[in-house]
C-alpha cells in the first residue's frame, strides 16, 4: 500500500548561534514510499510556483530500483509521478529543466549499456513522459554527477569513469547535442582515484569542474578546474588537509569569486560543514567550519539574494543519527544562524535550493521503523527571516531613480527590456541569478550617464543556460542595490 504521508508534527531545533537573523518556520513537509528504500536526490521549482523531484525507488517500477520523478504542488502535493527502469538497478540523480519545458534527467542504470553501471540520460516532456533515453559508458562502473544546458541546447554531464581513464576512476566530462548525440568526451585523473561532484557552465563557453582526488595516494582533496572549450585544463588547484575531504557543491557568489561545500574531520576528528572561498582562478580565498559537537556534513549550497550563503547539509544531533540542517553564513564566514529539522528517526539531505517565495526546499529521506527502509522526505521552508534591527533594510532609492523590466514573464528565446532612470551618472551593474544562487548571465556592466536608459536583452543570448523557471535579476547602481523576481515561461 502507498504511504503519502505529510508530517503535521515535525521537530525543528534552533542551534546556538550568534543569531543574526531567524531560521525559517516550515511550511510543509512530506513522505513518500513504502515497504522498501525510496530517496530524493534532487529537485527544481517550476513557473507554476511546483516542483519535481527526482530520485530512486525499490518499492515502486519495474526492477530492483528505478529512476522515480515526482511533479508536486507548491503546497507539496503530489500533481503525477513517473518511474523508469529495467530489470536491475537504476537511479535519478540531477534534473534540469529544458526551453521545451520538459526535462532532463542524468542517472544510472545496470540494465542496460555495455556493462557495470553506465550514464544514463533521460528526456521528458513537460508531463514526465519519456521521450528517449541515452546511455554513455564501458566495461566497467560510470556514474553522474551533475548535468548543466548551455543556450544552444548543448548538453554537459559530469560524473565519474571507471571504464576509461588513467586510474581506478577519473572524473569525466561529456558534452551531448540537444538529442543526447556526443560532441566531446574527456576525462581527467592520475592512476589514483578522482571522483566528480559539481558543474558550472561560465559565460565564455568554459567548463569549473568540482571533484575531489587522491594525490599521491594520500587524503582526499577538493579538486577544482576550469576546462575550455576543447576539453583542456585552463587552470586547476587542490586544497585539503591531513585527512579527507568532501565537496559536494559549487556556486558563484556576487562578488566573481566561487563557494564550495562540503565537509571534513580535519578540524574537529569528528566531521563538519566545510565552507570554501577561492577566487576565479582557484586561490583559496579562506575556508571555515561550521556545527556541532558530532558528525556534520555539507550537500548543497547557494547563494541569497542578499548575497550571503545558504547551506544544506545533515546533523547529528547525538552522534547516531542525522537531521536535515540549515544554516546560513555571511560573506565573510560569520555564521548568522543555524537549525536542524527532522522526527524521531534518521534524516539525510541531498539536495536544497532557494525558492521564490523566499524560502527553500530540502530533499532526501527519512529512515522509517522497518529494518533498512527509507522513505522519500521533503521539507519546505519558509521565508528566510531577517533580523532588522540587526541588518536594516537598504535606504529607499534616491527621487529620480526607477527600474522596471517588461514584459515580465517575458517568452523564452525573447527580448526583454530593462528601463531605468539615473539621477546621477554612476556604474550599473546587471546580473541574472537561478534559484540555486548560480549566476546565469551577467546582462550589463557599465558607466552611464543621468537620464533614462533601456537595454535590451535577448535571453537566447546568454552563455548559460535560461530555460523556463524563476530567477532573481540583481542591479547594483552606485549604493543602490536591487532584486527582482523574473519568470521565464515555456
Amino acid at each position: 500500500m502507498r504511504k503519502c504521508v505529510c508530517i503535521l508534527i515535525i521537530m525543528s531545533f534552533v542551534l546556538a548561534a550568534p543569531a543574526i537573523g531567524q531560521p525559517p518556520d516550515i511550511a510543509w513537509s512530506l513522505t513518500l514510499g513504502d515497504i522498501e528504500p525510496d530517496n530524493a536526490f534532487g529537485v527544481l521549482e517550476l513557473e507554476d510556483g511546483g516542483f519535481v523531484v527526482v530520485g530512486s525507488t525499490f518499492s515502486y517500477g519495474g526492477g530492483l530500483s528505478d529512476v522515480w520523478l515526482l511533479k508536486l504542488s507548491e503546497d507539496g502535493q503530489v500533481e503525477w509521478e513517473k518511474t523508469f527502469g529495467g530489470t536491475d538497478f537504476e537511479w535519478g540523480h540531477s534534473i534540469v529543466q529544458t526551453q521545451d519545458g520538459g526535462f532532463l534527467i542524468a542517472g544510472g542504470t545496470y540494465s542496460g549499456g555495455s556493462g557495470g553501471s553506465d550514464i544514463w540520460l533521460l528526456k521528458t516532456d513537460s508531463s514526465g513522459e519519456l521521450l528517449w533515453d541515452r546511455t554513455y559508458g564501458g566495461i566497467y562502473d560510470d556514474a553522474p554527477a551533475a548535468i548543466q544546458v548551455n543556450s544552444t541546447g548543448d548538453i554537459f554531464i559530469v560524473g565519474e569513469t571507471g571504464s576509461f581513464g588513467a586510474g581506478s576512476f577519473d572524473i569525466w566530462l561529456l558534452q551531448l547535442d540537444s538529442c543526447g548525440t556526443q560532441i566531446l568526451s574527456t576525462t581527467y585523473g592520475d592512476q589514483y582515484c578522482e571522483v566528480a561532484r559539481d558543474l558550472i557552465l561560465t559565460d565564455d563557453g568554459s567548463c569549473v569542474i568540482l571533484g575531489d582526488c587522491n594525490p599521491y595516494g594520500a587524503s582526499r582533496h577538493l579538486w577544482l578546474f576550469e576546462v575550455d572549450s576543447g576539453g583542456d585544463v585552463v587552470w586547476e588547484t587542490t586544497h585539503g588537509f591531513y585527512m579527507d575531504v568532501d565537496v559536494r557543491s559549487l556556486c558563484v557568489t556576487p562578488e566573481d569569486e566561487y563557494m564550495v561545500t562540503g565537509s571534513t574531520a580535519a578540524y574537529s576528528g569528528n566531521g563538519d560543514v566545510w565552507l570554501v572561498r577561492l577566487d576565479l582562478t582557484g586561490t583559496v580565498l579562506w575556508d571555515s567550519v561550521f556545527g556541532g559537537p558530532y558528525c556534520d556534513k555539507g550537500f548543497a549550497g547557494c547563494v541569497t539574494p542578499e548575497g550571503d550563503y545558504l547551506i544544506g547539509g545533515s546533523y547529528s544531533p547525538n552522534g547516531i543519527s542525522f537531521d536535515f540542517y540549515l544554516l546560513e553564513v555571511d560573506r565573510t564566514d560569520g555564521l548568522e544562524w543555524q537549525a536542524h529539522y527532522g522526527t524521531e528517526m534518521l534524516e539525510e539531505m541531498f539536495d536544497m535550493i532557494l525558492t521564490s517565495d523566499g524560502g527553500c526546499i530540502m530533499v532526501g529521506y527519512t529512515q522509517t521503523k522497518i529494518l533498512h527502509d527509507t522513505d522519500l522526505y521533503i521539507i519546505k521552508t519558509e521565508p528566510l527571516i531577517l533580523d532588522p534591527q540587526v541588518r536594516p533594510d537598504p535606504p529607499p532609492p534616491p527621487d529620480g531613480f526607477s527600474f522596471r523590466i517588461y514584459p515580465n514573464p517575458p517568452v523564452a528565446a525573447s527580448i526583454i527590456f530593462l528601463e531605468f532612470q539615473l539621477p546621477v551618472a554612476g556604474s550599473v551593474h546587471l546580473e541574472l541569478y537561478d534559484l540555486r544562487g548560480r549566476r546565469v548571465s551577467l546582462i550589463a556592466d557599465q558607466y552611464l550617464q543621468a537620464g533614462v536608459h533601456t537595454l535590451e536583452w535577448n535571453i537566447a543570448s546568454t552563455g548559460s543556460p535560461v530555460p523556463a523557471g524563476t530567477y532573481f535579476l540583481k542591479m547594483n547602481f552606485n549604493e543602490i542595490r536591487l532584486i527582482e523576481k523574473l519568470v521565464i515561461l515555456q
